[in-house]
């Protein structure tokens, strides 16, 4: 399983929202992030890659949590 954080996606841009409240709201959600930035679609799918390709093969029953340590 994995459990992404805040991830900046498009959908947020596409929706119509200001753009300035748009940034208002990741900066608000990166400054409570320990790595102090909010995640990408790209670093997402490179687990997902990952975890399909032969290497993770022996991989079971796990979760990956990509919060940027939030939940630490």
């Amino acid at each position: 399983m994995i459990s992404p954080g805040p991830t900046r996606t498009e959908v947020l841009s596409k929706s119509g929202a200001d753009p300035q409240t748009v940034q208002n709201l990741f900066n608000q959600l990166a400054a409570a992030i320990p790595l102090k930035r909010t995640g990408t679609p790209e670093e997402v799918a490179k687990l997902v890659a990952y975890l399909c390709d032969a290497p993770a093969a022996f991989i079971t029953g796990a979760e990956f949590v990509m919060d940027g340590g939030m939940t630490l």
